[in-house]
């Protein structure tokens, strides 16, 4: 597809209550990004029932439906799915659509366009949804003939932090996943898709290793420094995130459970850990330090006042010790997208053993 709109979680959803019930909307975006949620989301809020129809799995058959002879007239009648001869209004979700096969894409055609199948009509004020995945995501995907894309609303789904975090919050996501991804960013929400059978993360990943935490019986609720079941936490994140994810995920519960809080190593109360032993739990920090330094900096250094100028001293502190036992680490900071000029400016001008890795 061409560039088309692109749009978060809540967009979405306020685009389907205005829109799918007259004109139907092709969702597109990589596998495990949200669209299903968002749809369930969309039925919930104007209360109709979702049925979803993976239309990578059906065949021709499955929607023409069944002849039945009528002896009388000698002619037959063609007998439709229930999943689709509702009698009341529903949200017809066609999920994975450009993975159907041509023919059941064509067969689609007329249930897409017309709200018809055969002789059955889609109840008044049914809304008819369609997703697929992207070229380029290993997903499978197929072309949708030119007749069918032009007569739907295409948008993009885009990965939103603050719209995920509302989302994960509503839905009762484990705090764990809620709070490491509060805490590192919209990028560990996702990563490559590789190919073969490796594990990967999505947005869906972590609603799984949250379910997973959860049905293990890990605590919802636990303080700074306080003992985590590790071991099941390991398990619930290395059997749903990629290798990397899981490795960062179990560093920061790690730090929570040695009490590394950012906060103290900022006001000098509390060590770094050794680069050695606890290597991924270092990185975790320097992580975290480097997102927090690019974020509540000022970009203009005359700015610098209070909490700020605070941060800053602490930060270059911080960076100089990362430094004295892993330059590598304290590069990962440094070299964090989003940080002051001014910062990076005088963090090598007060290190000029850092200039070599600039």
């Amino acid at each position: 597809m061409q560039d088309i709109p692109k749009v978060n979680h809540t967009q979405l959803v306020e685009l389907l209550t205005n829109v799918s019930t007259r004109r139907p909307v092709m969702i597109w975006g990589p596998p495990g990004i949200g669209k299903s949620s968002a749809v369930e989301q969309f039925g919930r809020a104007v209360g109709m029932p979702v049925q979803v129809a993976m239309a990578s799995q059906m065949a021709s058959e499955d929607l023409i439906g069944v002849p039945i002879p009528d002896h009388t007239t000698r002619t037959s009648r063609f007998y439709p799915p229930s999943i689709i001869a509702r009698p009341e209004p529903y949200i017809l979700f066609l999920d994975e659509i450009n993975g159907a096969h041509s023919d059941v894409q064509r067969a689609l055609f007329s249930l897409i366009h017309d709200r018809t199948i055969g002789e059955y009509r889609l109840p008044e004020g049914s809304a008819v949804v369609c997703a697929g995945n992207g070229a380029g995501t290993n997903a499978v995907a197929r072309p949708l003939p030119a007749p069918l894309i032009n007569r739907m609303v295409h948008v993009e789904l885009r990965l939103d932090l603050k719209g995920w975090l509302s989302w994960a919050h509503q839905a009762g996501l484990h705090p764990l996943v809620t709070g490491y991804v509060e805490a590192r960013g919209v990028s560990v929400l996702s990563g490559n898709v590789p190919g073969g059978d490796e594990v990967f993360t999505t947005p869906r990943s972590w609603h799984l290793a949250s379910d997973v935490l959860t049905e293990m019986g890990v605590p919802r609720v636990s303080e700074e420094g306080q003992d985590e079941p590790l071991d099941l936490i390991r398990l619930a994140a290395g059997s749903t995130l990629s290798a990397g994810q899981a490795e960062g995920f179990l560093a920061w519960v790690k730090t929570r459970h040695e009490g590394l809080n950012l906060g103290r190593l900022l006001r000098g109360e509390a060590k770094l850990p050794d680069m050695e032993a606890q290597r991924s739990v270092a990185i975790e920090l320097a992580h975290l330090l480097g997102m927090r330094l690019a974020t509540e900096l000022p970009r203009e250094e005359v700015r610098l006042r209070g909490e700020s100028l605070a941060l800053a001293l602490g930060g270059k502190r911080l960076i100089a010790e990362f430094a004295l036992r892993s330059p590598e680490i304290a590069m990962l900071i440094v070299n964090r997208e989003g940080l002051p000029e001014w910062f990076v400016s005088q963090v090598i001008e007060e290190l000029p053993a850092m200039r070599a890795w600039v």
